[in-house]
């Protein structure tokens, strides 16, 4: 009969038990992560006219986070004063042209672009859409070529970078 008693309430103390247990909340964090992704097109060639400028659009397709620019620079082949050098083919012979952002929105000019003032764009924390498929252009020209235009064929080379940048970690500077 003791066997009998002891084995009835621990049975009953596992069924108090499982009952306390299952009335417990417990909750569950559940979260996503994409990392930014973009795509860039830039011209791989630009045939310049002699008289006007050269327009052409750098387009992005964009999915960036919140807390990152995607920053689209010049950083070869533009000079301090914003000259790009074309160099004759077989020759020592050169003539030179200009890189500008196309005027559009608030700008009230077209922006030269030097080797220090290089920023060709920065895209805030930007979708293009919900898949990232919408393209964004930029508006660019490149100056007639400037110098002494003898017959033959010019070229020159200008490198852009691009760069993801955390935004989250700056402070806003607050000026007295």
């Amino acid at each position: 009969m003791k066997k009998l008693l002891v084995a009835t309430v621990a049975i009953l103390g596992l069924f108090l038990g499982n009952s306390a247990r299952a009335e417990e909340e417990k909750t569950s964090s559940v979260e996503y992560m994409k990392s930014s992704s973009y795509e860039i097109e830039i011209p791989a060639r630009i045939v310049l006219n002699k008289n006007e400028s050269t327009s052409f659009v750098i387009w992005t397709k964009l999915n960036i986070t919140p807390s990152e620019n995607l920053e689209v620079r010049v950083i070869e082949g533009v000079s301090d004063e914003g000259n790009i050098d074309l160099n004759r083919k077989n020759s020592n012979d050169k003539v030179t042209t200009s890189l500008y952002i196309k005027k559009s929105g608030l700008m009230t000019e077209d922006k030269l672009l030097t080797k220090s003032e290089n920023l060709v764009e920065t895209f805030a924390g930007k979708t293009s859409d919900s898949n990232g498929g919408i393209k964004n252009g930029t508006p660019m020209l490149i100056g007639p070529p400037v110098g002494k235009l003898l017959a033959g064929s010019y070229s020159g080379t200008i490198t852009f970078q691009t760069e993801l940048v955390n935004v989250s970690n700056k402070k806003d500077l607050v000026l007295n």
